[in-house]
């Protein structure tokens, strides 16, 4: 028999989908997830460590998988925009290098690409040489301690609301805060803004900083990271930003 009658065989549920949608009776499956893992976080999990990135090692396909669920699980076909900050540079000379973290660069951004054809993905990062340009994900410099390179990095975006950022670059509280500065008004309404890795030691600083946002009713929560320190959850009002202000 002929190898070809076995060719795409594993389309046959979805083709059934397919079939049955068109007349009615339910939509067929419309991403990656869906199709192939018990739920999203597996599939996250999958893709981080496909895509050579620390996050699965580290359980956050179960935090971003929560964040983005929404989102993902809408009916809607707009685009989701994320934006991370710390690509996972290699050169081991750049300030907080992953060249000794057992990753790829660009892993993370692939992995969220890879999620789901409707997200498109802009990274950030202080190393020129770890930029790249792919389908669906764009990487430009910044630096955090330079709050006017946000602006650079964001020229021809200034009509796009991130459904997820991600502050994983310099990891100390002045870099942190000028990305929250920069970027919080960038959220989309409802959307979330995450910064990695904050030791245990600083979670007062971000308690100080969570009781201030919380004044203008912005909420922000403490994830508790497996092997020890916190992801600070920023999480924007269902509003807008709109001059200097959430309306």
């Amino acid at each position: 028999m002929s190898k070809s009658v076995f060719v795409g065989v594993d389309r046959f549920p979805d083709q059934l989908n397919e079939i049955k949608a068109q007349w009615g009776g339910g939509q067929p499956p419309a991403s990656f997830e869906q199709t192939k893992f018990p739920d999203l976080g597996a599939a996250l999990g999958f893709l981080f460590e496909k895509f050579g990135s620390d996050k699965g090692r580290n359980g956050y396909h179960s935090l971003y998988a929560e964040l983005l669920g929404e989102a993902l699980g809408s009916k809607s076909h707009q685009p989701i925009h994320i934006l991370e900050i710390g690509i996972g540079s290699q050169n081991p000379k750049a300030v907080s290098t992953m060249a000794w973290a057992a990753s790829t660069n660009g892993g993370s951004l692939r992995a969220f690409a890879a999620l789901s054809s409707r997200i498109k993905v802009l990274g950030l990062d202080y190393d020129r040489g770890s930029l790249f340009s792919e389908d669906r994900v764009t990487t430009r410099f910044v630096d955090q301690l330079e709050p006017k390179t946000f602006d650079e990095a964001l020229l021809g975006y200034e009509d796009i609301a991130f459904d997820l950022i991600i502050d994983d670059g310099l990891h100390f509280i002045t870099a942190n805060l000028n990305s929250v500065y920069a970027l919080l008004p960038r959220l989309a309404a409802g959307g979330h803004m995450v910064v990695e890795d904050v030791p245990l030691r600083s979670k007062s600083l971000w308690e100080v900083v969570a009781t201030q946002l919380r004044v203008v009713g912005i909420e922000t929560t403490f994830w508790q990271r497996a092997r020890g320190g916190i992801n600070v959850v920023i999480s924007a009002p269902n509003r807008v930003y709109v001059e200097g202000f959430w309306r």
